[in-house]
C-alpha cells in the first residue's frame, strides 16, 4: 500500500510518523511489543520507514506498570502529525487535564488517514474521544463492564485484537503481537508481516508441543492464521467459553469454515478443539495447584464438576482425582 494513498493529507516527513502516548501506570510489555514489532518490520525490509516517538501529557519520564521508566520525547502537541497513535494507558483512568488535547489529537489524526490504535487499557481514550461509536471493540476484561455501561454505542468484545477503519484495539498480552501482524500486513503487506512473525513466534518449540497436544496434524508453518485467532480467543476465555457462531464471527469466518479449517488442521470439529484446550489448561491446573476440583472445573468452564470429571476422563482416561494423585 503506497503511504501517500493510505495518509492522504497528513503532513509528510522523511518518514512517517508513529507515535506512542504512554501514561503513568502504562503496560511496558504492550509498548515493548508494539515498538520492538515496529523495529522488526523495518529491520526486514527497506520499505519499512518509521519515525517512532514517544509522547506524553508533558515531556520526560513516564513510570510503567512494573516501575521501570521510559522518556517521553515530545508532548501531545505531536498527534496531529502523526500517521499511528498507539495509546498506552493504566488501569486508572490517566488525568483530566490532557483528556482533551489527547482526544482532539486522536481525532485529528484518524479524520486526516492516519491509523488510532488503542492497546490494552487504552482503548478507553479511543472511546473517550467517539471513535469507537457504532464499531466493535475489543476490550481488556477488567474494562468491560465499565466501558459497556459508559459508552453504550460500542460492541466491546473479548477477541484478541479487532481493526476497523483505521481504528484498531486489542485486549492486551498476546493479542498486541497479533494486532501489531495484521497492521503491518495491511499498512506494507502480506510478506513484510510474515517476515516478522516468523522471527517472533514465541518460543518454536513450546508452540509446536502445545498445538500437537490438542491434535495439531500439520506444520505449525501450514496453520492457518484464522486458527491462530481462534485458538487466542479460546484461551482468553477458558473459564466463560464463547459460542461457536460469536467465535467464528470475531476472526471472520462462517462457522462451516471454521469447522473446515479445524478438520484439517486437528481432524476434529471446532467445538471438540475448544474441548481439548480447555481441559489441557484443567490437567495443568490439576498438576500444579492444590485447587478444589470444582474450582478447577469452573476455571475450565465447566458448571458441574461431574460433567468436568466425564470430560476430562474422556480425553484423558482418568478421573481428575486419579490424574493428580498420580502426579
Amino acid at each position: 500500500m503506497i503511504l501517500t494513498k493510505l495518509f492522504g493529507i497528513l503532513p509528510m516527513f522523511d518518514a512517517p510518523r508513529a507515535v506512542f502516548v504512554v501514561h503513568e501506570g502504562f503496560s511496558l510489555f504492550g509498548y515493548g511489543v508494539a515498538r520492538d514489532l515496529i523495529r522488526m518490520a523495518a529491520d526486514a525490509s527497506e520499505t519499512v520507514k518509521l519515525d517512532v516517538v514517544t509522547a506524553s501529557a508533558t515531556a520526560g519520564q513516564v513510570k510503567s506498570s512494573c516501575g521501570a521508566a521510559v522518556v517521553a520525547d515530545c508532548d501531545l502537541s505531536v498527534l496531529p502529525q502523526a500517521h499511528y497513535v498507539f495509546i498506552c494507558s493504566s488501569r486508572k483512568q490517566h488525568p483530566d487535564e490532557d483528556d482533551d488535547a489527547l482526544a482532539r489529537g486522536l481525532r485529528y489524526c484518524h479524520r486526516h488517514g492516519g491509523w488510532v490504535i488503542g492497546l490494552g487499557t487504552g482503548v478507553s481514550a479511543l472511546a473517550q474521544a467517539g471513535l469507537l461509536t457504532g464499531r466493535r471493540a475489543a476490550a481488556h476484561p477488567a474494562q468491560l463492564s465499565l466501558l459497556q455501561s459508559k459508552f453504550s454505542k460500542t460492541v466491546f468484545t473479548f477477541a484478541p485484537y479487532i481493526l476497523d477503519q483505521r481504528v484498531a484495539t486489542t485486549v492486551g498480552g498476546d493479542g498486541v503481537t497479533d494486532m501489531m501482524l495484521e497492521l503491518l500486513s495491511q499498512s506494507y503487506g502480506d510478506g513484510i508481516a510474515e517476515n516478522v512473525r516468523r522471527a517472533v513466534m514465541l518460543k518454536p518449540g513450546r508452540s509446536v508441543s502445545l498445538l500437537a497436544s490438542v491434535g495439531l496434524q500439520c506444520s505449525i508453518d501450514e496453520l492457518d492464521t484464522r486458527l491462530s485467532r481462534y485458538i487466542q480467543i479460546i484461551e482468553h476465555s477458558i473459564a466463560a467459553p464463547m459460542s461457536l457462531d460469536y467465535m467464528a464471527r470475531a476472526i471472520a469466518v462462517s462457522p462451516r469454515t471454521l469447522a473446515r479449517l479445524t478438520h484439517h488442521s486437528f481432524g476434529c470439529a471446532p467445538g471438540e478443539l475448544s474441548t481439548r484446550i480447555r481441559l489441557n489448561c484443567a490437567a495443568d491446573l490439576l498438576r500444579t495447584t492444590s485447587k478444589s476440583i470444582q474450582d478447577i472445573a469452573e476455571a475450565s468452564g465447566y458448571r458441574s464438576a461431574a460433567h468436568f470429571s466425564e470430560s476430562f476422563n474422556k480425553r484423558f482416561s482418568v478421573r481428575p482425582g486419579k490424574f493428580r494423585s498420580v502426579r
